[in-house]
């Protein structure tokens, strides 16, 4: 795949993912009628507007769908050596981690089992790919690529898997309790919600990657 395609599919990703964002956050608020808070709402809860009222979702899915076969392409183009079997462990990883990125975005957690299933896949699959990706580029006999890149890769892997390990996910679904009676007292959702601000911090970690990878691509 040549510069002028990989230059197109990175542009891709950042316009259809910040549309996507963009507009599922307005259609959220003006549906809600309060602002969405990355700290306390789950992903999936971008899309309640069509959840509830029992709608299919509209274009954004296919915002999100261009998102995601993007990224596939791009890692795909920069990352896949034909020589070397071990990018495709990391392509298999980076397949893994889509998957249970359109999941966390879609899946509503009354299905719990297989939520909690996706977003494992969603964790694990993340730590795992950076730790992978920091070896590869490392050995890459013909390393195309920035020297100090596989090392701000590892250190996204460290930071991922402290966001796995950190015991507060142990008890995600505890509510916080607010003022009521001893006899009825009044739970709500924690304002720092852990679930939620994981999930959308992993992404964010996940996209700064993308951002650094094509910054490495570009000076390497």
């Amino acid at each position: 795949m040549n510069d002028a395609i990989l230059w197109m599919l990175w542009v891709l990703i950042w316009i259809s993912f910040s549309g996507y964002l963009y507009f599922s956050i307005q259609g959220y608020q003006q549906f809600k009628k309060v602002p969405f808070r990355f700290q306390e709402h789950l992903p999936f809860e971008l899309h309640d507007i069509y959840f509830e009222s029992g709608q299919r979702l509209p274009s954004l899915r296919w915002l999100l769908l261009v998102t995601v076969v993007s990224l596939f392409a791009y890692w795909e183009a920069f990352f896949v050596i034909p020589t070397m079997p071990l990018t495709y462990g990391l392509l298999i990883l980076m397949t893994f981690f889509l998957l249970s990125l359109l999941g966390v975005f879609i899946i509503r957690t009354k299905r719990i089992e297989t939520y909690l299933l996706l977003v494992t896949t969603y964790f694990v699959s993340t730590s795992a790919m950076f730790f992978l990706a920091s070896y590869i580029i490392l050995i890459t006999p013909i390393n195309p690529w920035h020297t100090l890149f596989p090392w701000t890769t590892l250190v996204q892997g460290i930071i991922q898997l402290g966001l796995l390990l950190n015991p507060r996910l142990k008890d995600w679904s505890t509510l916080e309790k607010v003022e009521g009676t001893n006899e009825k007292p009044l739970y709500r959702r924690p304002t720092h919600f852990v679930m939620a601000y994981t999930q959308w911090f992993t992404l964010l970690n996940v996209m700064i990657w993308v951002l650094l990878t094509q910054i490495a691509f570009l000076i390497g």
